[in-house]
């Protein structure tokens, strides 16, 4: 009886280390296939993102949501699904509304498909009253807002900023493919986290270097893989980016009541800020 009662034990005690050892992989698992649904979302708008420029003459579709910049990827959740008709109240926001807006969006006509505009891992709908579907921001300065004035598609009045180096640049926004310098290192999408800024109808661009101060965050990334973010480039690939600084780290976990922060020496800021300036240095 005791010989028996000690080979069940045995049994029973490795079932459970192979469960110990099976449920965190299976869910390990679960969050790599999440994540690799995300890069493909990233690349088929960044699919769109070239068709688009493609079908009008190299010109850029607009990656803001204010009404300021024409041709919008998206728009504010709205009543119809109808481009440039008024947006709705954060009281009366729903999915439905949220959808409408992705519909009316310049993009949706070659993505065809709202799944494609909010990762799995974005779990604020769920949670959160009023939180955005839309799960990615477009890169201020491609064709975005980061800019002082506009006339129609000519834009002019761009922020100076000191880099590390001692040397004033200026942060200009492109319009045209043909502008972008090195494709490959600049990016179009990147995850952000709008819950967190109480952006509820997911508000204007992706945009750094807050006040001109080149060690600063305005918009940061949002942190839904485990510390890593998706981000798409010109050039059409796609990255997971691992985010290494542990001040980037706490800010994308517990946000933050200010758009305005300062973390000096950051390398993950020298990575955002080198992907984000389209025209180059």
């Amino acid at each position: 009886m005791n010989s028996r009662w000690m080979q069940m034990m045995v049994v029973v005690g490795c079932v459970a280390f192979a469960l110990a050892i099976l449920f965190p992989a299976a869910g390990l698992a679960r969050q790599w296939g999440k994540l690799d649904v995300c890069m493909v979302n990233v690349h088929l708008l960044g699919r769109a993102w070239t068709a688009y420029q493609d079908d009008f003459d190299s010109w850029l579709v607009g990656l803001s949501t204010y009404s300021g910049t024409p041709y919008r990827w998206v728009e504010y959740p709205l009543y119809q699904p109808v481009y440039g008709s008024p947006a709705v109240t954060q009281g009366e926001c729903n999915l439905t509304y949220q959808l409408n807006g992705v519909r009316a969006g310049k993009l949706f006509a070659y993505t065809e498909n709202e799944q494609i505009y909010h990762c799995p891992n974005d779990r604020y709908w769920v949670t959160r009253s009023y939180a955005p579907w839309i799960s990615y921001s477009g890169s201020g300065c491609m064709n975005g807002e980061d800019y002082t004035s506009r006339n129609g598609m000519i834009i002019s009045g761009f922020r100076s900023v000191t880099l590390p180096s001692g040397e004033s640049k200026k942060i200009v926004c492109v319009n045209k493919f043909g502008q972008i310098q090195n494709p490959a290192a600049r990016f179009t999408f990147v995850e952000e986290d709008w819950v967190s800024r109480n952006q509820w109808r997911m508000a204007g661009s992706f945009i750094t270097m807050n006040s001109s101060n080149y060690w600063s965050w305005w918009d940061w990334p949002a942190g839904y893989h485990e510390g890593r973010s998706t981000l798409g480039f010109a050039d059409g690939h796609v990255e997971t980016h691992v985010w290494r600084d542990e001040r980037t780290l706490t800010l994308i976990r517990n946000g933050s009541a200010t758009s305005y922060i300062v973390q000096e020496g950051n390398q993950d800021i020298v990575y955002v800020n080198n992907g984000y300036v389209p025209a180059g240095w």
